[in-house]
């Protein structure tokens, strides 16, 4: 059986219900304490910023065909501009900014990585058997506030900047289909 291209139509509204649900899913994570959310929130992530094998990253793959893959920033005060001060979502999705000791040796961690490795392993569709010792310490309570690792907080400031960012790519993209420029 052949495969059904999807429109850019199909998608925008694809990326709208996501960044929806997302929205959703992140206050009840973060804002409401309920962490059998945090799921859920990784698996959006990984659907809206991860590409991997076959799947397409659909935030990314919107903002780069219309050309807003480099409009917003995140600037050093993890305010979003369009100045052109800062780092793109894809700069900050790929900065190592964590480290994690595995088998005595610490090992570094892009916010895009341990959004995969929540997500496959934990998320929305996946409750694997095995955990990769990675991930087992990235849980671990030693590093636990209010309910959250510290690990976690990194896939909280990671979905505050999709739904912020892709949220204004969404608007630019249907002012365009508007014919507003």
């Amino acid at each position: 059986m052949a495969d059904y291209l999807r429109t850019k139509n199909e998608l925008i509204e694809a990326l709208q219900k996501n960044l929806e649900l997302l929205s959703d899913y992140y206050v009840q994570c973060f804002k409401n304490g309920n962490g059998k959310y945090f799921g859920e929130v990784a698996v959006k992530l990984r659907l809206l910023v991860c590409k991997k094998k076959n799947n397409t990253a659909i935030l990314m793959y919107l903002a780069q065909s219309y050309g807003f893959d480099e409009k917003y920033r995140i600037n050093q005060e993890g305010e979003i501009t369009d100045n052109g001060d800062g780092c793109t979502l894809e700069e900050y999705l790929d900065r190592k900014d964590f480290k994690v000791n595995v088998g005595g040796e610490m090992l570094p961690l892009s916010h895009r990585e341990e959004i995969l490795c929540y997500a496959e392993k934990e998320g929305a569709a996946h409750e694997d058997l095995k955990h990769p010792e990675i991930l087992y310490k990235m849980k671990s309570p030693k590093f636990t506030v209010n309910g959250i690792t510290i690990y976690q907080v990194g896939i909280e400031n990671a979905a505050r900047y999709v739904i912020d960012i892709g949220n204004r790519i969404l608007n630019d993209i249907k002012r365009i289909a508007n014919g507003v420029r």
